[in-house]
């Protein structure tokens, strides 16, 4: 049975920057779903706006306050069903590729390689472990200047993605980038997110051709990493803060950049999809500026370089094993929840020597896991000392930590896209906004249809 559906999850995109880059000229084949299908724009009312709530209202057609996911990495918990296992229920097949906080899916309709920062959901086929394993490790060691991959981690990827769908384009495009870097005047290394997106393409879309099934969920990222990191390079005009002419020469491009390459990839569903399956673009919610930090010259973001090391200087209770999540935050997942109230108050114990300030950032959670992260915000002095205030034991800052460097130029907007491309189901597109659950009922009825 061919391809019924096809939902592209392409988080945070935001339809004010989809209006004006279309209306330049940018993006013809998002102008092809504009002017050809329904289009909407989502709202959501859940109390925490972060992509990883706001994909699991959508997928479970419910609140957060009814699924309560709260934080990345938890799709193992999620109790109610998503989109995929409606449809099961009904005897379609569906491929979930990279959808975030899914959970696992006991139903063999049902195929899921998760998210990159899900430790704790397995593919549902066995041959995606080592794939999933390799992206999870790139994604959450990004922003780690001493990270490196080694030859067998390597081999085994590229073994994997040569018998996967590894297209000579994508592999043209990375020896381009890779040269693009050695020689080029300007920082590119930013376009390697996209790069990213191009191989799960491949991997996603060889995968729906060998599967054949009624529907596919794909996940895409890279514009809501080049959005928060480089909007004010989008839009200098709004900041106190000006970037730079090196960086507005490296960066001034990037968001329209990831605009643009993904705008070919809905050229490529269109294709994958054929004459007749509809096409659903969804993006959750979306971005806009972020003033609240210029005062102090932006936000600056740190990570551990080594988190066992910081758990090892910290005194920290034993057998904590740390889970990386977005940029500097990881889960810390204790042996018993009195070790994970242990770890909460040794974070209050670890301060900076200059000024006092906390170094620690945390958000506990039910049971023996603990969100945490370093706090500082603002640009720190090379010399600048950690110091633990029950033993007097002192480390330099940078020994622990790397400096991930200006982030979060924008901030989160309640609002998304949701556009239906050929959809059997027929709807006017409406200025009004709708609820992004009301999105997820949308969906199921063109699947059904």
């Amino acid at each position: 049975m061919a391809l019924k559906t096809l939902v592209l999850e392409l988080n945070e995109l935001c339809p004010p920057l989809l209006d004006r880059f279309i209306s330049e000229g940018h993006l013809p084949n998002f102008k092809k779903l504009q002017q050809g299908g329904a289009t909407f724009v989502t709202h959501t009312d859940d109390e925490n706006l972060e992509p990883w709530v706001q994909w699991v209202s959508f997928h479970t057609g419910l609140k957060q306050d009814a699924h309560q996911i709260n934080e990345l990495d938890q799709g193992h918990i999620l109790k109610q069903p998503s989109l995929w296992d409606k449809l099961a229920e009904d005897g379609q097949t569906s491929l979930v590729f990279g959808a975030m906080n899914a959970g696992p899916s006991t139903n063999e309709n049902v195929t899921v390689v998760p998210d990159p920062w899900s430790k704790n959901v397995p593919a549902s086929k066995p041959e995606f472990g080592a794939f999933h394993k390799f992206i999870a490790k790139q994604v959450a060691e990004h922003s780690n200047p001493d990270d490196k991959i080694t030859l067998s981690e390597l081999t085994k990827f590229g073994v994997f993605c040569l018998r996967n769908g590894l297209s000579m384009e994508t592999v043209y495009k990375a020896v381009k980038q890779i040269l693009s870097e050695k020689v080029s005047s300007r920082d590119l290394y930013w376009k390697r997110a996209c790069l990213l997106d191009d191989l799960l393409w491949d991997v996603f879309s060889t995968t729906v051709k060998r599967q054949n099934p009624q529907n596919a969920f794909y996940f895409g990222n890279s514009v809501a990493f080049l959005q928060h990191r480089y909007w004010r390079h989008l839009m200098p005009e709004v900041y106190k803060v000006k970037p730079s002419e090196a960086e507005m020469s490296s960066y001034g491009d990037a968001v329209l950049h990831g605009y643009k390459r993904f705008d070919r990839t809905i050229g490529k569903a269109l294709q994958l999809l054929g004459d007749d399956g509809a096409l659903v673009l969804v993006t959750a919610l979306s971005q806009e500026e972020n003033l609240r930090y210029e005062e102090q010259g932006g936000k600056f973001v740190y990570r551990a370089r080594n988190f066992q090391k910081v758990l090892d200087f910290i005194d920290a209770p034993k057998g904590i094993s740390v889970e990386p999540v977005m940029t500097h935050e990881a889960w810390a997942t204790c042996q018993s929840e009195a070790d994970a109230e242990s770890l909460l108050q040794r974070f209050q114990d670890i301060r900076l020597k200059q000024s006092n300030a906390p170094m620690f950032g945390h958000r506990e959670a039910n049971g023996e896991r603990v969100m945490f992260w370093c706090d500082l915000e603002t640009q720190i002095a090379d010399d600048t000392v950690i110091v633990d205030t029950k033993t007097g034991r002192e480390i330099a800052f940078f020994d622990l930590f790397a400096s991930v460097g200006q982030v979060n130029n924008s901030q989160h907007n309640r609002d998304g896209a949701f556009w239906v491309y050929r959809s059997p189901v027929k709807w006017e597109a409406s200025k009004e906004k709708i609820d992004l659950t009301d999105a997820t009922r949308m969906v199921l009825e063109v699947a059904r249809a």
